[in-house]
This record gives C-alpha cells, structure tokens and sequence, in this order.
C-alpha cells in the first residue's frame, strides 16, 4: 500500500508524491466492511498537499491503477501541459507510468484535484484530494496569519 511522504523542500519549490492505487477504506462506519476504493496515497480524500504561495509545486506521479489517469488542479492557474486534461493538455499517464507535474503557485487558497480520464468512474472510486497555498509573508494581510516565506 502507498504511505504519504512528507513534502520535501526542493529549490524555492516543494515536492510531493500522491501515487493513485487501489486501497480499501472505511466508508460507512464501525462494525460495517471496507470498500474497495481507488485513492491518492491510500486515502479518501487523498492528501493535502501543502504550499506556499510562490512555491514551484513538484508533484512526483507514478500510476498504479488498472487503467490510465492524470490529475487535473481545480482553481490553479497551470501551464497547459500540467492541467491534466488528456487529449488537450496532456497524454494520460499509462498503466505503471510516471509524469513529473511542476508548475508555480501565483496564488493563495484552497484547490482541488482530481483525474479527467474516465472522470466518472475514477472520481466514483474515490480519487479526489484537496491542496492549499497559504499566503506568502510579503503578501499575508490577515492578522494572526502563521504563512511565512519559503
């Protein structure tokens, strides 16, 4: 099974890795079976991936599902070729291959991922996760904000 690595600094970026697998999860509660699940790191919801604002995000991708994948960054502006949209943006990632996604982070918040190949039944089996960029000490406007500067 996968296990979560935590983000290693990596110039003025972080990386991270969020390898898709088949799992089994908990979904209903004690005394109820697992489900088998499709998931980012053995979770559902996958990881959170966590940035800074102004970090170059570098994701290390290895699919280990039955079928093709990508991932597709909700909310994020990305160069094209990392948007994860098979077809458009980017080939899908094969069955045991690996894609290095690596693009700056222009903003603050909170986004989602997600795959765009065979979205229905992918997203169905539980491949979702959520990354946020919290604000940068140059651009922090909050009192009390704890975001400091890579």
């Amino acid at each position: 099974c996968c296990r979560a690595r935590p983000a290693r600094r990596w110039g003025r970026g972080r990386r991270s890795a969020c390898p898709p697998a088949r799992a089994r999860a908990n979904l209903a509660g004690a005394g109820f079976p697992d489900t088998a699940v499709w998931a980012y790191d053995g979770r559902i919801p996958g990881p959170e991936l966590r940035f800074r604002q102004g970090d170059t995000a570098r994701i290390a991708f290895a699919n280990a599902l039955p079928e093709p994948t990508t991932i597709h960054w909700h909310g994020l502006r990305v160069p094209n070729a990392m948007d994860g949209v098979p077809g458009l943006s980017q080939p899908p990632v094969p069955v045991g291959g690996r894609f290095d996604y690596e693009f700056p982070l222009k903003d603050a918040g909170t986004f989602w991922y997600h795959p765009h190949v065979n979205s229905g039944v992918q997203v169905a089996h539980g491949l979702t996760g959520w990354m946020s960029a919290s604000r940068s000490a140059s651009t922090a406007t909050c009192s009390g904000c704890s975001a400091t500067g890579v």
